[in-house]
């Protein structure tokens, strides 16, 4: 699936709603200030990396996508990006994963410590058309046939033009947080 994003990673950047600046003072509360390094996993196109740059850390950025790896580093030259899968997939895993997974998977590996998880909700209203264009980054809508992906975009924007043309989403960020043994 993580191949998926690169198919649209323009796109992908310019739709989906960036991250709470939030996330900054959460990391620097969680080192004791700036920390030696960052580690950013999954970074995508980096709409999470312009926000952690804001610390001030040198940074890592893992991206198993090569196209989305090949924008990010196109946008932030200053970071080093890593075009490799973080972890080898589980099999066993199949469909919709239980809130928190990500933690107990961190915490349950053994490779770090003091894993915490602090959330940051928000909301974040778009208009139809600013809307079908994150649908058209959602993987289920990218694993679709080009002519009903068509028919979805259609469907959905003439609900939301009809409940008034606006969605607003309950977004939730989880910003996990670990340290590697001395």
């Amino acid at each position: 699936m993580s191949q998926l994003f690169g198919e649209v990673a323009g796109a992908y950047h310019e739709a989906r709603p960036g991250y709470p600046a939030e996330i900054v003072a959460a990391i620097r509360a969680y080192h004791g200030g700036t920390p030696d390094r960052l580690v950013e996993v999954g970074a995508g196109t980096g709409l999470a990396t312009g926000t952690l740059l804001g610390l001030g850390a040198p940074t890592t950025c893992v991206e198993p996508d090569h196209r989305m790896a090949r924008a990010l580093g196109e946008r932030f030259p200053q970071v080093e990006v890593v075009t490799a899968a973080f972890e080898s997939a589980d099999p066993q895993r199949q469909g919709d994963l239980p809130d928190g997974w990500f933690h107990d998977d961190i915490a349950g590996s053994g490779l770090f410590t003091d894993v915490r998880a602090p959330l940051f909700c928000r909301e974040l209203p778009l208009d139809t058309a600013a809307y079908l264009r994150l649908v058209g980054t959602f993987s289920p809508q990218l694993r679709r046939p080009p002519a009903l992906r068509e028919r979805v975009l259609t469907a959905v924007g003439a609900a939301i033009d009809g409940f008034g043309g606006t969605v607003v989403l309950d977004l939730r960020t989880t910003l996990v947080l670990a340290r590697r043994p001395a």
